[in-house]
């Protein structure tokens, strides 16, 4: 009921609801079948289109966890299976390389930094939409953050940076990197070391 009034729904909401939805659908399944099933010692008063009924709803909440639940589960199963494997990243490799002389790493939107355990700059650790839109971040910011910290390693994944940006980048990093998806920068003293 909730996240049929709240807007926007983003897709992964689907796991507040996934468990506890499969849940109570499976009490309310169990409680169905129960109240149907009991005999006349429970001293129940129940007229007789009670235990139709009751087994009509368990079994359309049965089909319907099936029907949805099922196909769901099957294409999360083949869309896990389908993504990319961290051993096999060629980027988190090239981070990795330089991660022992590593104080901060920036990346503008993908979690690459996490799986090359590296630290990310605090402030954009996370950068959602709702901060663009609610004005708690800009392009501006992000560029003064980043020039604050001067992190060891840039990763860009969302395109060329900005002009502010890729001025900060030409004047002390160089390139190591860049594949049709990502390209990253290391500060040029890291390399000649």
């Amino acid at each position: 009921m909730i996240f049929s009034y709240h807007r926007p729904y983003w897709y992964y909401y689907y796991l507040y609801i996934a468990v506890p939805l499969s849940w109570l659908t499976g009490y309310a399944v169990g409680g169905l079948v129960g109240f149907a099933g009991a005999n006349g010692t429970r001293k129940l008063f129940r007229p007789p289109f009670t235990q139709l009924s009751s087994y009509l709803i368990a079994s359309a909440l049965v089909s319907a966890v099936i029907t949805g639940g099922g196909s769901r589960l099957v294409s999360e199963v083949a869309d896990v299976r389908d993504l990319p494997r961290i051993h096999d990243s060629a980027v988190i490799s090239k981070m990795k390389e330089f991660a022992s002389k590593t104080k901060w790493v920036y990346c503008d939107g993908a979690i690459y930094p996490f799986h090359a355990a590296l630290p990310v700059i605090p402030e954009l650790a996370v950068l959602a939409s709702k901060r663009f839109w609610s004005g708690q971040i800009d392009t501006k910011r992000i560029n003064a953050i980043v020039v604050k910290y001067k992190p060891e390693q840039i990763l860009l994944c969302n395109g060329d940076p900005n002009d502010a940006l890729k001025r900060f980048i030409d004047s002390a990093y160089a390139q190591v990197y860049r594949d049709d998806s990502s390209c990253l920068y290391v500060k040029r003293f890291l390399i000649s070391k």
